[in-house]
């Protein structure tokens, strides 16, 4: 006699299974915490680097500064393209991109870019308490607006383009 059985319900109840996709879960889980953390260490990096432009007189200095502006601008870049492409593939449904377009004038580079480098800071803050909440709280309630207009992947592409701009300008 044949036996029809539903391949899904024997797959479910496979423990070999659970355990392979618990274990690509928790993987990807640490690899956005560390990708997260990564990217809080580069904007510190941006911010000391602009610090450093701004107070020291020796050439040498400033242009070793102006050198390690570029490179943390360059890894903020990439890492919040990074997790905002991992994030992209995963919530499909969110929109992932607005019409975002830094805007930099002579006061702001007289300032050494400090209201960029705070909107990088604060939408970086704002995305990760998005993620943080939508992906490491276990019991939390995730808020709709959390996923409509500024959602996260909002806020990373802003941190991605800023970083853009800032990193082909003259400081």
């Amino acid at each position: 006699m044949v036996s029809f059985h539903n391949p899904r319900d024997r797959l479910g109840s496979n423990p070999f299974v659970e355990g392979y996709i618990d274990r690509q879960i928790d993987h990807f889980l640490s690899d956005l915490q560390q990708k997260l953390s990564t990217i809080r260490s580069q904007l510190a990096q941006v911010e000391a680097s602009r610090s450093t432009i701004l107070e020291t007189a020796s050439l040498d200095d400033q242009r070793r500064a102006r050198r390690d502006w570029k490179q943390s601008l360059k890894g903020v870049e990439r890492s919040s393209g990074d997790v905002w492409t991992t994030l992209r593939y995963l919530l499909t449904g969110l929109e992932d991109r607005d019409k975002f377009k830094p805007r930099l004038s002579a006061i702001d580079r007289g300032t050494g870019f400090q209201r960029q480098v705070e909107f990088m800071g604060e939408e970086t803050a704002q995305a990760e308490r998005k993620i943080w909440h939508y992906f490491f709280e276990s019991g939390s309630i995730v808020h709709a607006e959390d996923l409509t207009g500024e959602n996260m992947l909002i806020h990373l592409f802003h941190v991605r383009q800023m970083a853009k701009e800032l990193k082909d300008e003259k400081f």
